[in-house]
């Protein structure tokens, strides 16, 4: 309930007065995660991963491109230790968006297929291939970039969101 409340919060603050809190809080759960029980170690793993996965986005939303990825990467190795395959892979398809606004055209695309393997979830890919687009967008490679697009669409179609985004 409490992370459902600080995304909420999280639409209607500036991303800066709510990172404090929620770098506390991610810490304080990633704490509580690595010592609980080996019945509860999993669940809270996951909810700690998801916490760092927000934190960085809202860190990449305050401006501190270098904080986003720290939690973007905390989130991927959270979830890796709690049995989420997939947010490792997503977490490509984050770090690919902040070096597209970093201007880093070739590094976007290469995060972005990373995170396009036939093995992960179609939301994924279908993120990942926009973000490719982007990336090829970045230095006008226009058929590269509507290649992509046509492939997140088809992607996308008519998928659910997951429940760590």
């Amino acid at each position: 309930m409490q992370f459902d409340q600080l995304r909420k919060l999280g639409q209607s603050t500036a991303p800066k007065v709510l990172l404090p809190l929620l770098e506390t809080q991610t810490r304080m759960i990633a704490e509580l995660a690595s010592d609980a029980r080996s019945s509860s170690r999993t669940p809270a793993l996951l909810l700690a991963s998801r916490f760092a996965e927000f934190t960085g986005w809202m860190a990449q939303e305050a401006g501190d491109s270098d904080a986003a990825l720290g939690w973007t990467g905390e989130a991927a190795e959270l979830a890796r230790a709690g049995g989420d395959p997939y947010l490792g892979s997503y977490a490509l398809v984050r770090r690919a968006l902040v070096t597209m606004y970093g201007g880093d055209a070739a590094g976007t695309v290469a995060l972005a297929r990373r995170a396009q393997s036939s093995e992960l979830p179609p939301r994924i890919r279908g993120l990942a291939a926009q973000r490719e687009a982007q990336g090829h967008a970045l230095v006008g490679n226009e058929v590269d970039c509507l290649r992509s697009l046509d492939r997140a669409r088809e992607l996308l179609a008519g998928e659910r969101r997951p429940h760590w985004r």
